[in-house]
């Protein structure tokens, strides 16, 4: 392989094998089936609009509401409905026969009426429904109605399509499920990461995987119940820019601008409005990812109590504490008016 490496660009993937295997290490092939300890529901949402998607969706209501004895009369049933209406478009209706060829409806397959039934709600076919409607109709069936040998449940993204107050509602059926199942979610949404326990939580950039389970119970908790947090965008970010309010936010992002002539974001900088209160719950996770983090706070008229001692346990190399040190310059803006007087 060494020589190969050295000789062309090209990777050699011929020497090298990829292999499934369990959380116990045992191989995994999807190949064959393991009901024996593998036994899980999945459901991608970024597929929900798919007729294949729905039509599973839809055979899984029905074959939650059946057994396979009522399913076998329900589709006898309908294949005699179906012959005899078959032989309508040939003596009511009046279509020309011939010997050899007529049009029937299939109903060779066991799965017929299966195969030809849809959903209602309110009166409208579930192909017809929105997909915010679709996509929590669908997760919260699967939480609620997985088989009972099922161990595990799988989610692609749940939040897509969602309104802000079905998110919510899909969130605590997630939380009801975990006690029952063993859950796995893929999400892009900062309020199902937090909400769902940081400290349960995987992330995964380009910068590697990352576990934060050394996170205080009570640090986890806040961002739980916290409104609006970035925190998915803090703990995936490289570097960040953390201020007090909306107007450091504008202002930070013009003045990055201006003195580096590019975008916050070109340089992998994020910056992000949290709020004073805030600061220390960021400044504990930057601790734990050991990431390059700056504060832009106010004083609030005590320099030595509100700055020096409220974040003296958090400064470091990699974490700066930058505000105005003279009391009277009490507030970013303050200070920012009083520092510019001739733009005025």
């Amino acid at each position: 392989m060494t020589d190969s490496l050295e000789e062309t660009n090209i990777f050699p993937f011929e020497y090298y094998n990829v292999e499934f295997s369990t959380f116990s290490d045992r191989s995994y092939s999807s190949y064959r089936k393991y009901p024996d300890y593998i036994r899980y529901s999945y459901m991608d949402n970024t597929k929900i609009n798919s007729k294949h998607a729905m039509k599973e969706y839809v055979n899984r209501i029905y074959e939650s509401k059946t057994d396979r004895s009522m399913r076998y009369r329900i589709n006898n049933e309908y294949r005699d409905l179906t012959h005899q209406f078959s032989d309508k478009l040939y003596t009511k209706f009046a279509i020309e026969s011939s010997d050899d060829l007529k049009i029937k409806l299939n109903t060779q397959s066991e799965t017929s009426f299966q195969d030809n039934i849809s959903i209602e709600k309110a009166g409208i076919f579930i192909e017809n429904l929105g997909q915010g409607e679709k996509t929590f109709i669908n997760t919260d069936f699967m939480l609620a109605n997985s088989n009972e040998d099922t161990n595990v449940i799988i989610t692609e993204e749940p939040e897509n399509h969602l309104s802000f107050l079905n998110m919510h509602k899909l969130i605590d059926r997630i939380i009801a499920a975990e006690d029952e199942k063993q859950t796995f979610i893929a999400t892009h949404s900062n309020m199902i990461a937090s909400r769902l326990d940081l400290k349960n939580a995987v992330f995964i950039s380009e910068l590697g995987v990352t576990k934060i389970d050394d996170l205080t119970v009570e640090t986890a908790k806040f961002f739980s119940k916290a409104p609006g947090n970035n925190v998915l965008n803090f703990i995936l970010s490289e570097r960040a820019l953390l201020v007090e309010g909306d107007a450091q936010y504008i202002f930070l992002n013009e003045f990055y601008k201006y003195i580096h002539n590019s975008e916050p974001y070109e340089d992998s900088v994020t910056i992000i409005s949290c709020g004073g209160k805030t600061f220390k719950r960021y400044l504990e996770l930057a601790k734990i990812l050991n990431k390059k983090v700056a504060v832009i706070t106010d004083n609030d008229h005590d320099f030595d109590t509100n700055i020096l001692q409220n974040y003296s346990e958090y400064k470091s190399a990699k974490i700066k504490i930058y505000t105005e040190e003279d009391n009277q310059k009490n507030t970013f803006e303050v200070s920012l008016y009083e520092k510019n007087p001739n733009l005025y």
